[in-house]
């Protein structure tokens, strides 16, 4: 039997929630900081396309209907783009990727142009919205994660209430099988009322709201248990929120539940659960149904 996550204690800030300026100070070059800045705008043009850009540890990820279609690795010396091409594996509910790497240096400013970038993600925004729309591959809960934070950031969710901070957050360590690792949290948004921070777990269907509601309450906990050295982070990346009032929202489709379907002990913490319309894949818009 595997052992039960168990979340370590504070091991620092050090790759925690990165902002888009930490990363251009990474780039030591004026004119590559700039072209990085080129292709990550790329990106930001083509969010009618469905195209989301997400900071990571070491740079930033672009991601189409749940699924990684480049990311960017920043360094002093240079930055990395891997092209990611995902072809659907005929006959299942998967895809496979191809990836190309283009290394931006002094010696080597421009291995691929605007132009190149721009035509691969509108390739994989038509492919992938191709795919999605008889729904023919999985992936469905990183979907979801995306068609959320899609709709939070333009002010479409008001029964929710709150503001879009970070995807796929980085937060405690946690051991499983006797090694530790990096855990994360699927959304980190502000409540609106009063600006708690809330952690958002999200998942593809409503069968087992205890075991996410037992996962959530782990990354709260731990959040709140640091929260004194959590807060010097917060401030700098302007978040304005109370770390003294951390929450847990879940989400997840589902019509109805049962009192009996959620049996969890949440202690001192505050939970809501967040029913939304089972076919949101099918026009591809999130109705919350129950708060």
């Amino acid at each position: 039997m595997p052992e039960e996550p168990v979340i370590g204690g504070f091991d620092g800030t050090d790759g925690l929630w990165k902002s888009f300026d930490e990363h251009m100070d990474v780039i030591s070059s004026p004119s590559l900081r700039q072209q990085c800045i080129e292709i990550l705008q790329v990106g930001k043009s083509l969010e009618e396309q469905k195209v989301q850009c997400f900071s990571r540890k070491n740079g930033f990820s672009f991601i189409i209907s749940g699924l990684k279609v480049a990311q960017v690795r920043v360094n002093p010396a240079a930055f990395n783009l891997t092209l990611i091409k995902n072809i659907h594996n005929t006959g299942r509910r998967s895809v496979r990727q191809e990836k190309s790497e283009h290394v931006f240096n002094s010696a080597n400013p421009n291995p691929i142009s605007d132009s190149d970038i721009r035509a691969h993600l509108l390739e994989q925004s038509q492919t992938l919205l191709a795919l999605r729309r008889p729904n023919v591959i999985g992936y469905m809960e990183k979907w979801l994660h995306c068609l959320l934070v899609e709709q939070m950031s333009a002010g479409d969710l008001p029964e929710l209430g709150l503001d879009f901070l970070y995807y796929e957050t980085p937060v405690g360590k946690v051991k499983r099988n006797r090694q530790f690792g990096r855990e994360h949290v699927d959304i980190v948004a502000r409540e609106r009322s009063n600006g708690a921070l809330v952690v958002v777990e999200v998942k593809k269907d409503a069968s087992d709201l205890n075991a996410a509601i037992v996962q959530g309450i782990s990354y709260v906990d731990w959040m709140y248990k640091h929260r004194h050295l959590l807060a010097p982070r917060v401030r700098e990346l302007g978040w304005d929120v109370n770390l003294d009032k951390v929450k847990l929202y879940v989400v997840a489709p589902g019509a109805r539940m049962r009192a009996d379907e959620v049996a969890a002990d949440c202690g001192d913490c505050k939970v809501e659960i967040m029913l939304v319309k089972e076919d949101w894949y099918v026009d591809e818009k999130v109705q919350v149904l129950k708060i």
